[in-house]
């Protein structure tokens, strides 16, 4: 369903909707003068949401604000603050309140301080301020001189409480670091008696001057030792050289012969040799001076070999003496080595105690920095909280509060009636558009038709100019009195008389119209009737089939003809209802023109050119079937078809009335065979080609005379001398007669109307007629 479907339905059950709103209005209005008076008092306090901890001010993070202020309105809320309102006015000492626990429902082991603060939390109410940071503390109840000073003893309650909940944990984390720190002050000295005692029984300072010393000196010692051992390998090898010469003999020692001692005894030996060997040529080897200078020979060879001895021996005394530096100072490398070492440890074991000293200590002044802000916490009593506005007595009741309650009933009462409507819509749903007639009885061509109010006529009917230069002819057919009368025989030549009655006022519309045209002369005009007659076709056909004009010539002159045979509103005693028969220019004209198109345009898919029947069906009375008939057979009569309207209702029937015709003489006695065809038929003064039959004198059991064949041979007779029968029939709900009358009809138009028929009745209607195998030509929304 759509908005329009929706809002038509709710339109359509206005009362329905009306008489819900009225029943829960009254239903508010009664429980609000029943209701007793409540006072209500409120006072507001403001939370510092960005610094909850005065002290630590810290900040509270942004996503963490909503939570936050929750908390606060559950915590206001909570019994803890309640039991301390009840502490803080004595109400558990009252006598009312005494009684009140005594008389409790269920006995339980709750004290009487939490009965109490358990009932005034029933009267409390808080909610934020939305999108501020105020918190609105609501009180109410029966007594006007109670609710303020609750109300402000609850804010100062939870003012209290939050001051506790800080100060309580802040006060044993205190007590729990003054703990802790007398066992990190005690670690602290120990830490620092050990390393002081470390470094005494080592010596060390603080400074690192010892060991860089002895690093230098072991440094200094390896550095000797390298020299030593240097000197060593030189020693050794020019011990074992000279060794080598001396015992080789041949005194080839570089310290020997770099000698100055040994070369001037050389330098000298070689001289007295010379001297020697120069006295020898002159001189004996007994002379003395030969003697004298073997003898200075032999002692300077001597002296000479004892320097040399001395100098190899001293170079082995060297190599020892070398042997014996280096290892003296390999010793003292290895003690100054153990040395560093022991150092080195003992630094290390230094550096190891001054961390722990250094842990104990960063411990220690943490816990005197937590211990110190515990201390301030503990301390402190000043809370996030501000009272913006504390609570004054009321002077009027807060509940019931008359113009919500009212609100509430108004809105209340329009969505239950809308829901009720849309709840009955659901069981009996009812045609509201044109599309719900086309689904409920499955046809594609839906008619929307308003009836028109009896003032809507227009008293004056517009005169068009006629077209082609041609004026519209119009002649007073005669009336159904003039004509001859005939029955309902076998044969089909009762009543003929009348029908050729109709032929002519066909003649008389349709020949006068050719005639004006100038296509026909008058003498024409009369051959093609008597052919008509004895045709039995009509007059337009007839010329056709002469050959005195073509059938597009027969088109344009009807096509020309602007003006239709209308009755006077003033003077004519035809129902207003009867919008085609006085102004053929009406809005309502425009959708019954359309209905009128889709039956004819059906028809000659059908290949039908005579004997169309169609009856006119809807399930219920008041449904507009009478007036669509009724006006949809003037339709076909204006349009120059000869028209046949037939009340098929021979109980309740009104198209007699409508018309302002008699009823002595109509169905009901044609079909009882009380009267001839000729009787039954009767001709509206001033409406050409439309004749009626009424329903005539009502029956016990009309399903009895429509029951037998004479219906079927009486439309067949009808339909061979008329171009179009609409047949108006009864309620199809109320009787079966329409089941009768369309099965013998073989066509059907559906009539619904808006806002009131039912769509399962419909669907029901259409079914049944189907299974009559009769054709569905249309369905008809008649508009409330």
């Amino acid at each position: 369903m759509t908005l329009t479907h929706y809002l038509a339905v709710l339109r359509a059950r206005t009362r329905l909707i009306a008489l819900v709103f009225g029943l829960v209005l009254a239903a508010v209005v009664a429980a609000t003068l029943m209701m007793s008076a409540r006072y209500a008092a409120k006072s507001q306090v403001l939370i510092d949401v960005k610094s909850p901890d005065p002290v630590a001010g810290s900040v509270l993070p942004a996503h963490l604000l909503a939570s936050y202020i929750a908390t606060q309105v559950e915590l206001i809320g909570s019994e803890r603050v309640a039991l301390r309102v009840v502490g803080k006015l004595a109400l558990h000492q009252r006598p009312e309140w005494i009684e009140a626990y005594a008389k409790r429902e269920t006995a339980s082991d709750e004290s009487i301080e939490l009965f109490v603060a358990r009932a005034l939390l029933k009267g409390l109410k808080v909610r934020p301020s939305k999108d501020s940071n105020l918190l609105d503390v609501t009180y109410s109840a029966r007594d006007r001189a109670q609710v303020a000073p609750l109300a402000n003893a609850f804010v100062d309650a939870y003012v209290d409480e939050t001051v506790d909940i800080r100060v309580g944990p802040a006060r044993q984390t205190r007590e729990f670091f003054e703990a802790q720190s007398k066992q990190y002050r005690e670690a602290l000295q120990q830490a620092t008696a050990r390393l002081n005692e470390f470094r005494a029984s080592r010596g060390l300072t603080t400074t690192d001057e010892r060991d860089d010393i002895e690093n230098l000196r072991l440094q200094q010692l390896q550095t000797q030792l390298t020299d030593a051992q240097s000197s060593r390998i030189d020693a050794t090898r020019r011990g074992e050289s000279a060794a080598s010469a001396r015992r080789s003999g041949t005194g080839d020692v570089p310290e020997v012969l770099s000698n100055s001692l040994i070369q001037s005894l050389k330098v000298e030996l070689s001289r007295s040799e010379a001297r020697l060997q120069e006295r020898s040529a002159t001189l004996g080897p007994n002379h003395p001076e030969i003697l004298r200078l073997k003898q200075e020979i032999d002692s300077m060879s001597n002296r000479l070999a004892k320097e040399t001895e001395s100098i190899v021996s001293t170079l082995g005394r060297s190599a020892q003496v070398a042997s014996q530096r280096e290892a003296e100072l390999a010793e003292q490398v290895k003690r100054q080595r153990a040395i560093v070492l022991a150092n080195k440890s003992a630094r290390e074991t230094v550096l190891t105690l001054q961390r722990d000293v250094d842990v104990a200590q960063r411990s220690y002044d943490s816990l005197v920095q937590r211990l110190t802000q515990a201390s301030l916490e503990s301390q402190a009593t000043q809370a996030n909280v501000s009272v913006i506005a504390r609570a004054t007595t009321p002077n009027l009741p807060a509940s019931p509060n008359i113009p919500l309650n009212l609100s509430i009933g108004i809105v209340l009462g329009s969505l239950l009636g809308v829901l009720s409507a849309l709840v009955a819509e659901s069981f009996r749903g009812r045609i509201r558009f044109a599309e719900d007639l086309g689904q409920a009885t499955g046809s594609e061509l839906v008619t929307s038709l308003r009836p028109a109010p009896v003032g809507a006529v227009t008293l004056a009917r517009k005169q068009s100019a006629p077209a082609l230069g041609m004026a519209p002819a119009r002649r007073e057919p005669e009336t159904a009195t003039d004509r001859p009368v005939g029955g309902p025989d076998t044969d089909g030549s009762a009543g003929q008389a009348n029908l050729d009655t109709g032929r002519a006022q066909a003649k008389d519309s349709v020949g006068d119209a050719l005639i004006d045209a100038g296509l026909l002369s008058p003498a024409d005009a009369e051959e093609i009737e008597a052919a008509a007659r004895q045709s039995g076709e009509r007059f337009g056909d007839a010329a056709v089939s002469s050959g005195k004009l073509t059938r597009d010539e027969l088109a344009i002159a009807l096509s020309v003809r602007s003006a239709f045979p209308l009755l006077d509103p003033k003077t004519s005693h035809v129902a207003p209802q009867v919008v085609a028969a006085f102004d053929v220019d009406h809005p309502f004209m425009d959708d019954l023109r359309m209905l009128r198109t889709q039956i004819k345009a059906q028809f000659r898919q059908a290949g039908e050119t005579a004997g169309r029947v169609v009856a006119v069906v809807s399930n219920g009375s008041g449904e507009g079937k009478t007036f669509t008939a009724a006006n949809l057979a003037v339709s076909f009569a204006q349009l120059g078809d000869r028209t046949l309207l037939i009340d098929g209702d021979m109980r309740t029937g009104t198209l007699h009335r409508m018309f302002a015709l008699g009823n002595e003489a109509g169905l009901s006695s044609l079909l009882g065979l009380r009267c001839r065809l000729a009787d039954a038929l009767q001709h509206v003064p001033g409406l050409t080609n439309l004749t009626v039959m009424s329903s005539g004198p009502e029956v016990v059991s009309p399903s009895d005379l429509l029951g037998h064949n004479v219906v079927e041979q009486l439309i067949a007779v009808l339909s061979r001398n008329f171009d179009v029968v609409i047949i108006d029939t009864p309620s199809a709900a109320e009787r079966p007669d329409a089941s009768l009358i369309v099965s013998a009809a073989k066509n059907y138009v559906v009539v619904a109307r808006q806002n009131q028929t039912l769509t399962r009745a419909v669907e029901e209607l259409t079914s049944k007629l189907d299974k009559l195998g009769s054709r569905m030509m249309g369905s008809v929304l008649v508009k409330a």
